[in-house]
């Protein structure tokens, strides 16, 4: 489980008559994990469109490769960065998801 913080935050009272602070948190923390998921996924899509493959298929043939090519070298870098973030974005977004249940 990850590290827990407590904080206080100022919100009109109308959003406490709809519901605890507990649910607002999570709420709004699933929404950022959600957010920052779909935007690093969205970035992505710009790489699978232009070498029509998905990330694991493009990364296998940049890294079987016998020749270097440095534009295919530099867009695996960036788009594995972008992988990864979506990657640990979903985690986020499924481990705050099953603090709902």
């Amino acid at each position: 489980m990850a590290e827990e913080v407590e904080m206080a935050v100022r919100i009109p009272a109308w959003v406490r008559e709809e519901a605890s602070e507990e649910t607002i948190i999570l709420d709004w923390s699933i929404a950022l994990a959600l957010r920052k998921m779909q935007e690093y996924a969205r970035q992505s899509e710009v790489y699978e469109r232009r070498y029509n493959t998905t990330f694991g298929e493009f990364a296998r043939r940049v890294m079987a490769s016998s020749t270097e090519n440095l534009d295919e070298w530099d867009d695996y870098v960036v788009w594995q960065g972008l992988h990864l973030a979506a990657e640990k974005w979903r985690k986020r977004y499924e481990e705050l998801r099953a603090c709902m249940r």
